[in-house]
């Protein structure tokens, strides 16, 4: 189980890619999945798609796109002025990378 964190809100992510809230009963209900991350506000598409095997690292940083009940869509919101994104990626029993909003610098 793949779990991501944005603004200090944490996800599940289960193999199929559906999303779990973390502060709701532990279901899914299969209408809410996660696509993928992009790095860039202007891009169109997904950048890195969502597979159970990509490392969790190479989602930080990244704008989450998903799609809720048929619609695909980028999440919105600020960070510090900007696009909130992806700050920590794990596996279930996994340890966390990156933090802040998701801009770990070089």
């Amino acid at each position: 189980m793949l779990n991501i964190e944005i603004q200090g809100e944490r996800y599940k992510v289960n193999d199929k890619g559906e999303i779990q809230r973390t502060d709701m009963e532990d279901t899914v209900s299969g209408e809410w999945v996660f696509l993928g991350v992009s790095f860039h506000h202007w891009r169109r598409g997904v950048d890195i798609p969502f597979h159970p095997n990509t490392n969790p690292r190479n989602y930080i940083g990244g704008i989450l796109w998903d799609r809720d009940h048929g619609t695909v869509r980028t999440w919105g919101g600020n960070c510090n002025g900007k696009l909130p994104r992806v700050t920590r990626a794990w596996k279930e029993k996994g340890w966390g990378y990156g933090n802040g909003c998701g801009y770990l610098g070089n």
